[in-house]
């Protein structure tokens, strides 16, 4: 891996550098020297970097399935973007608007953050364990997809099956 691709995977990921400095466990004067290209980037940096973008692609997959659950998704032609990480959905018929599950990189514990964006409506989608997070070193419990809905720059509520808020959002983009 050279500088220019360190660069890149770092503008990918979306994360802010102190997110990224913690990941792979570097300082903030390694990261300059690996991007200014003083110094080569060691294989255990590029192993960490591309476990990352596995874990961005397992999500991305994962999505992809929990949308082919709903309701007239069969309308639709799904395409990963391999430049941006962004999941897009296009109407087949040409009619109606492209949906486009954007990449907003990870939230505070690391896990992948999307939004869905249509009109005024903004859906914020989490990759997140199933049953919580792991506490008392029991095994972190399978990862889906919630929607949080959020009210006045916070949290209210998450939707733990995301399923009908997607569904409202394809109906509304195929009548546009």
């Amino acid at each position: 891996m050279d500088n220019n691709q360190y660069k890149y995977e770092l503008k990918r990921s979306k994360l802010i550098l102190d997110r990224w400095l913690s990941i792979l466990n570097i300082t903030e004067n390694q990261h300059k020297a690996y991007s200014s290209g003083r110094t080569p980037i060691p294989t255990s940096i590029h192993l960490l970097i591309e476990k990352l973008n596995m874990k961005r692609r397992d999500a991305l997959e994962a999505l992809q399935e929990t949308l082919k659950k709903i309701e007239h998704i069969e309308h639709y032609d799904m395409k990963i973007d391999e430049q941006s990480d962004n999941l897009i959905l296009t109407p087949r018929s040409g009619n109606g608007d492209s949906l486009t599950f954007e990449n907003q990189g990870l939230d505070v514990f690391l896990f992948e953050v999307y939004t869905l964006k249509l009109g005024n409506s903004l859906l914020t989608l989490i990759f997140y364990p199933e049953h919580g997070l792991r506490i008392n070193g029991k095994p972190e419990s399978q990862r889906k997809w919630f929607v949080l809905k959020t009210g006045e720059d916070r949290i209210s509520h998450v939707i733990n099956d995301p399923a009908n808020e997607l569904h409202q959002m394809i109906k509304i983009s195929l009548t546009r």
